[in-house]
């Protein structure tokens, strides 16, 4: 399998609007400018462990989720 980045980034950006954030306020929580994560939410700019880790973290969901879309280990916390 490879990874896309712009599959990515619509799961990135699918998973911030179903936890009713805005781009500014994950930026502001995973430490990163809104321009950037607008980037990574294109699939312009690849992101690091380090911000993948923090994204999941913040959108209550699992790494595998964001990078391979599997749903089954999508976290069960509710939002």
């Amino acid at each position: 399998m490879d990874l896309e980045k712009a599959e990515i980034g619509a799961r990135i950006r699918n998973r911030r609007k179903e936890c009713h954030m805005t781009g500014e306020q994950l930026a502001e929580l995973v430490e990163i400018s809104p321009e950037f994560l607008r980037s990574i939410e294109c699939g312009i700019n690849w992101l690091s462990v380090r911000t993948l880790a923090r994204l999941s973290g913040a959108l209550y969901t699992t790494t595998d989720y964001l990078l391979w879309g599997d749903q089954s280990k999508e976290s069960e916390q509710s939002l």
